[in-house]
């Protein structure tokens, strides 16, 4: 019976002192003087106070203790023998004979309910025994219902009720109202409090209490919904003797502050401070960044202050000034290297052109093809040991000294210190292959020779004209 007792008493999640004195007393069956004393005594601790008084009140073995009895006045007829104790009253609900209870009745309707208690004691109720509501909604046509049973006798009630009368509105200003002020009014009608539900608008839970309902948009005519929490086990935020703020639902600003504190210490954990070039101790202890010039009291102030929004942007106007300062740095040690070449180029000594070299060209065809070809071998006599003649064809277009023309191009030849000199042949298409394009430098002859080949000419130009078109008809004219 105690466990029984101790977990009805869990169950209390008030913290009004009155109230508590009430439900304490009804509980133990006791007067009031007696519950606010060991509530009083235990600092207002519910569980504290219940075993103080089972203990007293009862013996080791379970048997009530007789000298806390409670002796029947002079004038009363009654005697001791009529004297019923009721902490071993027992009973229980066994099941709801209704056939009612699975149908949908409109609001204000009277209802029968055939309800099936037992007394599971030892001892008969005695003739006062009543049912009566103690909590939620009252919405029974009487106050209290008589119930009488003997020892392990089952007994039926039927009970009266009426169903409620639809919905309940509570009507507020939503400029000049808070939360917090539209909770007590929920409670002071309802009596719900207010660690048992939470108000939710469309898809907002309205955590903040101090603030006022049009904070979260909420207009005259919108419906504000009343969630029931789940409860289960102690509450051990609003019980007696709890400290405040030890559970319940955490509002934006301390989710905020729980979230600024773990991502320090992850950032202790992950992040060596050390090699941070923005990091300063100074010789006050405390804290600088040397980016954003300001002061911390730790570490962990420092690394909050590094995932913001100020360190961040200073980061990145740091890094976008370093980009530019290298690509400049970079286009200005390019200019400078060119410079230096064209100042060296400048500062070489051109060497001395000793005139035109000897060349012989000459005309033949391929035995082959018929194809006409081209042989050049150029004198270099007193060419430079270092360098080798060199030879390229050159569009008509290149030149400036004669007018562009397309049916011819250039090819040159070049060799330190000679001139370079150039010869104007066909613009036609050249036959590349080996055996017929090649060149070769004779070193002990000092001789270049280029030997090139122009592609067979196709036979369309040596196939008959067409016919020519037979004459117009004359025109005949009449006078």
């Amino acid at each position: 019976m105690e466990q029984e007792l101790l977990h009805m008493f869990q169950s209390i999640t008030t913290s009004d002192h009155d109230e508590l004195v009430d439900q304490f007393a009804f509980l133990l069956q006791t007067d009031v003087s007696t519950a606010n004393f060991f509530l009083e005594s235990s600092n207002w601790n519910v569980e504290t106070a219940a075993n103080m008084y089972l203990s007293t009140v009862y013996t080791s073995d379970g048997a009530r203790n007789e000298s806390l009895e409670t002796e029947p006045p002079e004038n009363s007829d009654c005697t001791p023998m009529d004297i019923v104790d009721t902490n071993t009253l027992q009973g229980m609900m066994i099941t709801d004979l209704s056939e009612s209870s699975r149908k949908v009745f409109a609001p204000g309707s009277i209802v029968t309910m055939n309800w099936t208690f037992v007394n599971s004691g030892e001892v008969d109720w005695p003739l006062d025994t009543e049912l009566v509501c103690i909590q939620g909604q009252h919405i029974c046509n009487q106050e209290a219902i008589p119930v009488v049973a003997r020892a392990k006798e089952t007994v039926h009630v039927p009970i009266s009720l009426s169903t409620p009368r639809g919905e309940d509105t509570i009507t507020c200003d939503p400029a000049s109202t808070t939360v917090s002020q539209l909770q007590y009014l929920i409670t002071q009608k309802y009596r719900i409090p207010t660690n048992e539900y939470f108000l939710q608008f469309a898809t907002k839970i309205l955590s903040s209490k101090d603030r006022f309902l049009s904070y979260y948009r909420i207009q005259h005519g919108d419906r504000i919904h009343i969630q029931l929490r789940l409860c289960g086990g102690i509450d051990y935020q609003n019980r007696v003797g709890s400290k405040p703020g030890s559970g319940g639902v955490a509002s934006e600003s301390q989710a905020n502050i729980d979230r600024r504190e773990r991502l320090r210490k992850l950032a202790l954990e992950t992040i060596d401070l050390s090699k941070d070039p923005y990091f300063m101790k100074n010789h006050l202890g405390s804290y600088e960044c040397k980016l954003c010039l300001t002061l911390h009291n730790n570490e962990g102030n420092y690394l909050a202050h590094t995932q913001g929004k100020r360190h961040q942007t200073n980061l990145a106007r740091r890094a976008a000034k370093e980009a530019s300062e290298a690509a400049n740095s970079i286009a200005q040690a390019n200019f400078l290297e060119a410079t230096a070449a064209a100042a060296a180029a400048a500062a070489r000594p051109r060497p001395l052109r000793i005139g035109l070299p000897g060349y012989k060209v000459m005309k033949q065809r391929d035995p082959d093809t018929n194809a006409r070809m081209l042989t050049f071998q150029i004198l270099y006599p007193e060419y430079d040991r270092k360098l080798q003649p060199r030879h390229r064809f050159m569009s008509a277009y290149e030149q400036k000294i004669e007018p562009a023309d397309k049916n011819y191009q250039y090819l040159l030849f070049a060799c330190e210190p000679y001139e370079t000199i150039g010869f104007k042949i066909p613009n036609l298409e050249l036959d590349r292959r080996k055996e017929k394009f090649f060149s070769n430098w004779d070193k002990e002859g000092k001789t270049f020779t280029l030997q090139l080949s122009f592609a067979a000419e196709s036979d369309d130009q040596n196939e008959l004209q067409p016919p020519a078109p037979p004459p117009p008809r004359p025109q005949l004219r009449f006078l």
